[in-house]
């Protein structure tokens, strides 16, 4: 798990983010698959269903973002496993 870093934009300088790596045991340079994958999908499952509860901003998974007004939907990212969410499920709080 890596949550705040300094620099840059976003919620994680806010210590408002955290990036929950896929693997049990680091973060991997490379697309989730298998065993990893349905964690990622787990948790981003529990993430929004306690949503309310943690004060959810929004999830960032396997390039979707998940939003209380607009649920799941598309995500830009960069192209790499990290920016595109496909190696760890990102939360952002209020």
């Amino acid at each position: 798990t890596s949550c705040y870093r300094s620099g840059g934009g976003g919620d994680h300088p806010a210590g408002k983010a955290c990036d929950f790596s896929a693997n049990a045991k680091t973060f991997v340079n490379a697309r989730a698959t298998g065993a990893d994958q349905q964690y990622g999908d787990a948790l981003a499952a529990w993430c929004v269903a306690n949503a309310k509860n943690l004060g959810v901003k929004y999830v960032i998974w396997y390039k979707r973002i998940w939003q209380p007004s607009s649920g799941w939907t598309s995500y830009g990212g960069d192209g790499t496993p990290a920016g595109d969410h496909y190696n760890h499920v990102h939360l952002s709080v209020q």
